[in-house]
């Protein structure tokens, strides 16, 4: 899969945030540096830039601690560049809607089980599924709404299996 992709007016750059055989998230060196080198390559293109771990907190105890280690590098590295507008991760399960400076963060729910929102320790939630859609329009401008599907997961047992 290509890390970036050029789409109109904007520039969609995936990064890895994974840490192998670890829930926890990290933007290696090269991670950054494929993403600054993306953003002076192409500064007339707006970007979105998408991975997995989340970059700010959710207020969710036990899951900001698998938030990205260099979260504040990261940040600083994507607010040095005004064309990046979006900034989007999965991870949380959950939905995050923040702003960062002129940055928006999204997090989206998963197609599958959800954590709840502001909790200290682990817990499932009941709402449904869902995912995220996000617009770009020419002008650097976006939208973005959740749609949840309309099922009930009664698989899941809200006492921390599933």
């Amino acid at each position: 899969m290509p890390k970036q992709a050029l789409l109109g007016n904007w520039q969609i750059i995936c990064l890895n945030s994974q840490i192998p055989d670890s829930a926890d998230g990290i933007l290696a060196p090269q991670e950054l540096e494929f993403l600054e080198n993306c953003l002076i390559t192409h500064p007339e293109h707006f970007a979105l830039i998408a991975l997995h771990h989340h970059c700010l907190p959710t207020m969710s105890f036990w899951m900001d601690n698998m938030m990205i280690k260099n979260s504040s590098r990261f940040l600083h590295v994507a607010g040095l560049y005004p064309q990046v507008k979006i900034i989007t991760c999965g991870h949380i399960h959950q939905i995050l809607d923040e702003q960062y400076g002129n940055i928006k963060v999204f997090g989206s729910p998963s197609t599958c089980f959800q954590f709840t929102p502001l909790s200290t320790n682990f817990s499932l939630d009941t709402t449904a599924p869902g995912y995220r859609i996000i617009s770009l329009n020419p002008d650097g401008s976006s939208t973005s709404k959740v749609i949840r599907l309309p099922i009930e997961l009664t698989e899941i047992e809200l006492n921390g299996h599933y």
